[in-house]
This record gives C-alpha cells, sequence and structure tokens, in this order.
C-alpha cells in the first residue's frame, strides 16, 4: 500500500475472528494480526468481540481485565480501537456496546440502539436514541458506530451523519444455510452508506466456526479497498481524509466512470 500524499490520513485495519476467552489470548491476537501505525491507526473488531465466547453475561468494562488489556494496546501503539463488548452497569443493566478507544485510554460508548429477539431474550435492553460522533485524537476526523443489523435499521439516519467514518462491528455468522447468504448483500449495503453518506466505511463480523465473517474496507464513492470473508484475515487500506474533504466540497474529479 503507498501513503497518501496529504497529510490527513488514516490507517485502517479490521479483523474478522473469534472472541478471545483468555486476555493472554487477547494479546496474542492483537500482536498477531495488527500491524497499527503510531498516531494513525483506526483498528476494528466484532461486535461481540469481548466476553463474546460467553454471550450475553456482560461485564462492567470499568474494571475488566480484557477492556484494559485494549486500553493498553491503544496506549501503546498510539492506536484507536473500535470493539464490541456485553456491558453491564453497576446496576445490572446489559447492553450491546460499541467501546471507542483512544491513544488516551479514555473509552466513549456507542450502546446498541436496537437490540435483536435474540439479545432481548438474554436481558439486553436499548441504549439511548441516537447515533453519537466521536473525534479523533491530533487527525481533526471524526467517526461515528453502527452496531451490526443497525446499518439496515437506522439507515435514513445513518446517511444524514456528518461523520467521516462509519465503523459497523457485527455479531457472527451472516452466512448460514438455515436463513441465508448476507455477507455479500451486507457488504454491498455498506458500499451505499458509504456512498449517500459521502465517508468511508469499515466492519468485522465475529466468528464461530460458520461462514460469513466478513471484514471490509469501502471508501466514500463505494469503493471496496480491502476485504475478506476468511477469520483472521485482517484487511487494511489507507483513509485519505483530506482527499474526503475535497470530494464533499465538490473539488474532487471521481474516478469511477458509470456504466449504462
Amino acid at each position: 500500500m503507498r501513503l497518501p500524499e496529504s497529510e490527513r490520513w488514516l490507517k485502517i485495519e479490521a479483523l474478522s475472528c473469534a472472541s478471545p476467552k483468555t486476555n493472554e489470548e487477547l494479546a496474542n491476537l492483537l500482536d498477531e494480526h495488527l500491524t497499527p501505525i503510531r498516531e494513525k491507526s483506526l483498528i476494528v473488531l466484532p461486535e461481540y468481540f469481548i466476553h463474546g465466547s460467553e454471550l450475553f453475561e456482560g461485564k462492567n468494562i470499568y474494571n475488566d481485565p480484557m477492556v484494559t488489556t485494549l486500553i493498553n494496546y491503544a496506549q501503546t501503539k498510539s492506536a484507536h480501537i473500535v470493539a464490541g463488548v456485553i456491558e453491564q452497569t453497576v446496576s445490572g443493566e446489559k447492553y450491546v456496546t460499541g467501546l471507542f478507544i483512544s491513544p488516551d485510554g479514555l473509552i466513549e460508548r456507542q450502546r446498541k440502539q436496537t437490540p435483536t429477539s435474540f439479545e432481548k431474550s438474554a436481558g439486553i435492553i436499548p441504549g439511548k436514541e441516537g447515533t453519537k460522533t466521536f473525534n479523533f485524537r491530533g487527525l481533526g476526523s471524526t467517526l461515528s458506530i453502527a452496531m451490526c443489523i443497525e446499518s439496515f435499521r437506522l439507515d435514513e439516519e445513518l446517511r444524514s451523519l456528518n461523520s467521516e467514518i462509519l465503523v459497523n462491528p457485527r455479531g457472527f455468522d451472516l452466512d448460514d444455510p438455515a436463513f441465508g447468504t448476507f455477507s455479500h448483500s451486507w457488504l454491498t449495503h455498506n458500499q451505499d452508506l458509504a456512498r449517500m453518506g459521502k465517508r468511508f466505511v469499515t466492519g468485522a463480523t465475529g466468528y464461530t466456526g460458520k461462514p460469513g465473517s466478513l471484514a471490509e474496507i469501502i471508501d466514500f464513492e463505494g469503493k471496496i479497498l480491502d476485504s475478506s470473508i476468511m477469520p483472521d484475515r485482517g484487511v487494511s487500506a489507507f483513509a485519505d481524509l483530506d482527499l474526503l474533504k475535497k470530494y464533499r466540497e465538490g473539488r474532487y474529479t471521481s474516478r469511477i466512470v458509470p456504466r449504462f
């Protein structure tokens, strides 16, 4: 990959994988599969990444060793991380939560607004309505998180967001013979969200041994920069944020040739 010529760029890495069962397994997974660039990286991990192997038990994110390991990794590598966790508050509420971790170790959260019936049956409750916009440290850029099926359910809201990057962590098993093959439709829908929102879109899916572990990075014109349906095969690409700014301001000539 060639580095963008502009100053405002971000290396995005997305990894579809199984949820680590131990803190040691988590640390090894990060070291073996990711190569962030200091101050210029975004790492994207699946929806049930933390405690997905014991789905819906829930942990307090402020004293959980695995969350601490992610924070320490972000601090050491000066990278930003988006990862899903089953969160349980001190008062007992459970959420499917997307964590946005900065190199400063600060945690922002996007709780899933539209849990599935399966999640509700396990005690998961909806987060507050509204998709937040978070800021990257030192890049002057913005990010939003849509948890799994919210890529479809919140389609209209997501298209209108002003954030430059949309991250879509997903649960697992997008392709299941009993229900259908969704990895392709998910990819094409996120391409549409990228085009309509004029932003980069990236996502990663958990893995439990079945097919459909999609990871993808899409640019603001809907072009797939990198993707894979293979677990543990990280995808990576550079997001040129200055080029995106030009595109949004109408100062960029598209390289896509329309076909009719």
